[in-house]
């Protein structure tokens, strides 16, 4: 997937699909220039206006990840539908989304 903002070299996202069946999984990287040197996971504001696009196709579903159990909104951003990294990584520096039906 697109990844876009002042983090975007920091995210590494992809979607997988089979039939109706989706997933879409983000993971950080590149975690040492994150921290300034401070000793914390990658989680919360430190992403900052970073944001990952998802593909137009999935962009109806309703996202859970499969780690928290939260429902993960897609917010608008000109005509593409992002998943802010911020709201991704709240509690946890990964997001496995599976997708359903609104």
């Amino acid at each position: 997937m697109n990844v876009t903002g002042e983090r975007a070299e920091n995210l590494l996202a992809f979607t997988r699909t089979k039939d109706e069946a989706a997933i879409a999984v983000a993971v950080p990287r590149l975690v040492v220039s994150l921290g300034a040197g401070q000793r914390r996971m990658p989680i919360g504001d430190v992403w900052s206006d970073s944001a990952i696009v998802c593909p137009p196709m999935l962009a109806g579903r309703r996202w859970t990840d499969v780690f928290t159990g939260e429902v993960v909104a897609l917010h608008c951003k000109g005509q593409d539908h992002v998943w802010k990294a911020r709201d991704l990584f709240v509690d946890l520096p990964i997001a496995a989304l599976i997708a359903s039906e609104p």
